[in-house]
């Protein structure tokens, strides 16, 4: 039987329910009961990346699922709190690769 870890599943959810409003590493460890370090730590033992690294991937997933159901990029960029839907194109760029005008949408049979 595998042992569910319960620190990797309330991060996640944390993540899930607070990426779009928070970015700070401080707010994740406060949630957690944790010091930064003490976070980052664990984070990085449990799962190999660092607690902005995770931040970043759920934003980033976030931004794909927005795009591919026609959200634009203004739209996104305030749903997600960036400053500036230029900041928005700046990050998904670094972060993915090409620029979200550019990124795939599924096409329509």
């Amino acid at each position: 039987m595998i042992e569910r870890d319960t620190f990797v599943s309330d991060i996640l959810d944390l993540l899930y329910a607070f990426h779009t409003e928070q970015r700070r590493v401080d707010f994740y460890a406060e949630k957690m009961n944790l010091s930064v370090k003490t976070l980052s730590r664990k984070v990085k033992d449990k799962l190999q990346v660092s607690i902005g690294q995770l931040i970043r991937q759920e934003i980033i997933k976030t931004s794909k699922k927005y795009l591919k159901i026609g959200m634009s990029v203004n739209e996104i960029a305030r749903t997600l709190n960036f400053e500036e839907p230029n900041h928005f194109t700046a990050f998904f760029k670094q972060y993915v690769g090409v620029p979200p005008s550019d990124y795939p949408n599924p096409k329509v049979q």
